[in-house]
């Protein structure tokens, strides 16, 4: 692992290695006999701090242990001064370093160094910066110890440029330092703010930063540490839409229902104002994004003001032929033109480097990142090419590739309807190689959805849920198999499931159907399916219709 090879052994060395590991088991069995024997009597004492740290500096990993130190600390900061208080912290300190000395990559023992320096009265956290910085000369990709080190920066007041300045050490010295590339990530936004708030990122150090990866890349086009933090640079996690809470993208109120279909997924219920009057009723979530109210409001027409009010923002709603109706286009990842100038120039040296290694997976998925970050409609047929290229260099991450396209495509789709989306009376994704569904609470309005001739499966089916309006449903010719995963769809009446792969277990997809809530449907196809002949689909409506 990391590039360092594996020392093998004579059988002779592998006997005495076996002989002295039967030992330390034997001790270690006595030992903790004992220690469970006290604990069991409720004696937290000094000898029960001698039998642990002695199994500790062995095997620093066995937490229990730790627990009961704390419980025994928890006791001593009650009873003891504070000089006392900080003699025992320090010999504790002292102890989860030769733990560390034992197993640099302790959980346990970085989490108690931290807790115990919190009892001591004069806490030095100065000097844990020093040790990490000693830790990460020995292993510069030690992540435990990188956590540590943000949590005594931030006990000691250590800036985040400082911290920023060290992160740009550690890479230089190796820029492979995923866990480096990483602290960047973190200290970027506190360090080089966007002075407008547009950004996460200041643009000027944003453009530094992607021509920081641009060199590492070009030094070895095969290393990913560098390419996931561009991605990081490109990526939603990067912009501030990203940090704000969910927004509602699409709001419906008609007869007896309202729909509100949310940015991102959203924990909190809404609230809907009528003239001024909250409405109430039972809110229910039908998946991540969409919350549905039932509501006794029999007609909207006489309405003179409603609203929605959520932790995101606030929409009033317009009359439409549908009911009473707001629309907002989602944000998407928008960059300044001085970042944009940056990502042009680095598409242009990304396909230069392909003639170089026209076989680096790498390079490729970056090119695909930045045609998407700069233009999704001009860059869509070039960036389909590239993710079939993807699937024939690295066909183990076939699927991966596969659900990008999918999320690519949907994008695509969406870009061509602009402001029209959410009041679209049918959309028709046929044949369209969807492998997943993504952006489906942007059609949480739509009466019609064609998702016929695809690749999808019974995990895409919870992203229909956002689908409250739908009426018609084309899932014909892909590659359902039991439905374990249907949604609640009130309003749909008209489902194709003919020529998938739907099970001929007894009852498993009759069951699921009269599971969901389908409670309009009149028209069921299933044929081509191996389960077809043992459904008896007109009790099954019938049934359907009576729930």
């Amino acid at each position: 692992m990391h590039g360092r090879l594996k020392v093998r052994t004579t059988e002779q060395e592998q006997a005495i290695k076996r002989k002295e590991r039967e030992q330390k088991v034997k001790a270690y069995k006595a030992a903790m006999g004992r220690i469970m024997k006290i604990r069991g009597n409720v004696e937290l004492n000094d000898e029960m701090l001698i039998l642990t740290r002695e199994v500790l500096q062995r095997n620093p990993d066995i937490y229990t242990l730790w627990n009961i130190r704390r419980e025994i600390f928890l006791n001593f900061k009650k009873e003891k001064s504070d000089e006392e208080m900080g003699k025992l912290v320090d010999n504790e300190v002292k102890l989860t370093e030769n733990c560390l000395m034992n197993n640099q990559k302790s959980y346990c023992a970085w989490h108690h160094r931290g807790w115990v320096l919190d009892l001591h009265p004069e806490p030095k956290w100065t000097k844990e910066l020093a040790l990490c910085t000693e830790f990460l000369k020995q292993d510069e990709r030690n992540f435990h110890c990188w956590d540590y080190l943000r949590l005594a920066a931030a006990k000691s007041g250590f800036s985040p440029l400082k911290q920023f300045e060290l992160s740009d050490e550690k890479i230089k010295d190796n820029f492979s330092n995923y866990s480096a590339w990483h602290y960047r990530s973190k200290l970027l936004p506190l360090t080089h703010p966007d002075p407008e708030g547009n950004a996460l990122i200041e643009p000027g150090q944003h453009s530094y930063e992607l021509g920081q990866v641009e060199s590492a890349a070009y030094t070895d086009p095969n290393d990913s540490s560098a390419w996931f933090y561009q991605r990081w640079l490109l990526g939603r996690d990067c912009s501030v839409a990203q940090r704000q809470p969910p927004k509602p993208l699409l709001c419906w109120l008609g007869p007896h229902k309202a729909i509100i279909s949310f940015s991102k997924h959203s924990r909190l219920v809404p609230q809907l104002f009528v003239d001024g009057q909250t409405v109430e009723g039972e809110w229910l979530m039908e998946s991540k994004y969409v919350w549905v109210l039932k509501h006794k409001i029999g007609s909207v027409d006489q309405i003179k003001k409603a609203e929605v009010v959520t932790e995101g923002g606030r929409l009033e709603l317009q009359p439409s032929s549908i009911g009473l109706v707001a629309v907002v286009a989602e944000e998407g990842q928008e960059h300044n033109q001085v970042v944009m100038d940056t990502l042009k120039g680095q598409l242009k040296n990304c396909k230069l480097l392909l003639t170089l290694t026209p076989d680096c997976r790498w390079t490729y998925l970056t090119a695909v990142f930045l045609m998407q970050a700069i233009d999704i409609r001009l860059f869509h047929g070039e960036t389909m090419e590239f993710l079939d290229k993807l699937i024939q260099l690295d066909p183990l991450r076939a699927g991966h590739y596969n659900d990008l396209r999918s999320k690519y495509v949907m994008e695509f789709k969406l870009s061509l309807m602009e402001g029209s989306f959410g009041v679209q009376e049918s959309v028709s994704l046929s044949q369209c190689h969807l492998s997943s569904l993504y952006h489906f609470n942007q059609l949480a309005l739509v009466r019609e959805v064609d998702l016929s001739k695809n690749q999808l499966t019974d995990r895409s089916l919870p992203a229909l849920g956002s689908l409250q309006m739908c009426r018609k449903l084309d899932l014909s010719h892909n590659c359902l198999v039991t439905l374990d995963s249907m949604p609640s769809l009130p309003a749909l009446e008209w489902l194709d499931l003919s020529n998938n792969e739907l099970t001929k277990e007894p009852g498993r997809v009759d069951k699921n159907l009269r599971n969901a809530n389908l409670t309009a449907l009149k028209s069921l196809s299933v044929q081509d399916n191996p389960c077809y002949g043992l459904l008896d689909l007109e009790d099954l409506l019938q049934t359907l219709s009576f729930k």
